[in-house]
């Protein structure tokens, strides 16, 4: 599938949950606990048909400081349905490809690299997904897995929730 293709698949994902919880509030997975300051939580994809959803977990930083410099990398928290295609659009994507694929799609500058953390739950596959220098560790995401609120009310037609 090109970049064209898979944007126009994100775009007609978006256009049907956007249809669907305009005027509902959203039900997500919120990780109550995670281990370093987070500023936001934002919905960045999701199907309405299938259940998938993609939330955005956005690292605290001072202003004018980037996320690397604050040592707190960017993350995603993907819920789809089992048995899928793991979820690889945009940033995220770079976790599935080798070495050579992602020298060859990037160009001159190195991507920062992407770490996947998965685990299957009932008819769920599960992925948290950290772009930088920081993996997260075993004991981490066993606790983010455990204070992991599944269906956390967000406000009617939220993209972006601050909890904190």
């Amino acid at each position: 599938m090109t970049a064209d293709d898979e944007d126009a698949v994100f775009a007609d994902r978006w256009r049907r949950w956007e249809a669907r919880y305009r005027d509902r509030c959203v039900f997500a997975p919120v990780p109550m606990w995670w281990p370093w300051p987070l500023e936001c939580v934002v919905i960045n994809d999701g199907d309405p048909d299938t259940g998938l959803i993609v939330v955005g977990l956005e690292p605290f930083h001072w202003p004018g400081e980037s996320s690397a410099d604050a040592g707190h990398p960017d993350a995603k928290l993907v819920r789809q349905r089992a048995g899928e295609a793991p979820y690889s659009f945009g940033w995220p994507g770079l976790a599935w490809m080798t070495p050579e694929e992602i020298q060859d799609d990037a160009g001159d500058e190195p991507p920062a690299p992407v770490f996947a953390h998965t685990w299957q739950a009932d008819r769920w596959q599960w992925t948290i997904f950290t772009s930088g220098s920081r993996r997260l560790t075993g004991a981490e995401v066993a606790r983010i897995r455990e204070k992991l609120d599944l269906d956390h009310q967000l406000p009617q037609g939220v993209a972006e929730y601050r909890p904190w």
